[in-house]
């Protein structure tokens, strides 16, 4: 299965035009070029690679891979929508029962359960609304058939203390829809593999396949089985022709 030709096709373009615009727009940095621990340390050209790497790292993004979602997303599904604006009124109740449910997984009082989680939220009263306008853009949603994801896309390297927080949003897109969603926070790709990722103790917070995904579980999810293959093919195939391009600003 996996990426069917249509969406290779928009994935080999969204590439293309994003190193055309990286190279199009690259000036090599001359910082290092002052820096006296590096010119008499570093020669030259190796100053100018990284500088090369560096800067191709910077695009490798949060939106980058945002935009790679809807592109592989948007050629089969009616509902894709990028940067997705949830309801702007939350329960307070619902709130409160949000934190109770943080602060028990963070002192282990309890295991992550996303489905049980939500039923609790679900079964507070959706009463004492507030507007909040705190975390409710998504980062990508899709609908297909009658379920519905949002996705909450991350660099992979978590601080410890963005973890809750994040656990915390991703709860509150449950409340403010007021039905069952199925919301996840969204890795890229797992820089631990072929451990799994627990950084900072994720995985006692969040539910690992439910509302976490790392990677292969993520775009085959969006793609279909055997699509994360098929973005690595892209990569190799279009990345390894403009890094030689880029290769020639050094």
């Amino acid at each position: 299965m996996g990426l069917d030709n249509k969406q290779k096709k928009a994935l080999d373009e969204l590439l293309i035009a994003k190193f055309e615009k990286k190279i199009s727009t690259f000036k090599r940095p001359h910082t290092l070029d002052n820096n006296f621990a590096a010119i008499h340390t570093i020669p030259e050209k190796q100053r100018r690679m990284y500088s090369g790497i560096h800067s191709l790292l910077g695009t490798f993004g949060q939106s980058f891979y945002e935009d790679i979602s809807i592109s592989i997303a948007s050629t089969h599904l009616n509902t894709v929508e990028h940067q997705k604006k949830t309801n702007h009124y939350l329960s307070k109740d619902r709130v409160v029962k949000i934190d109770e449910i943080i602060h028990d997984l963070q002192t282990k009082k309890r295991k992550p359960n996303m489905e049980k989680e939500i039923q609790e939220i679900l079964t507070v009263p959706n009463k004492n609304l507030v507007k909040d306008d705190n975390g409710r853009i998504v980062d990508v949603y899709i609908k297909k058939g009658n379920t519905e994801y949002f996705f909450e896309l991350k660099t992979p390297l978590l601080n410890v203390s963005g973890i809750p927080n994040i656990k915390k949003q991703i709860l509150k897109y449950v409340a403010r829809e007021n039905r069952e969603i199925h919301a996840a926070l969204v890795l890229p790709y797992n820089p631990y593999f072929p451990k799994p990722y627990d950084r900072h103790g994720i995985l006692n917070v969040f539910d690992y396949g439910k509302d976490f995904l790392t990677g292969e579980d993520f775009w085959d999810l969006l793609g279909g089985k055997g699509a994360y293959k098929d973005i690595e093919d892209s990569f190799k195939k279009i990345g390894t022709k403009y890094w030689k391009k880029l290769s020639t600003k050094f």
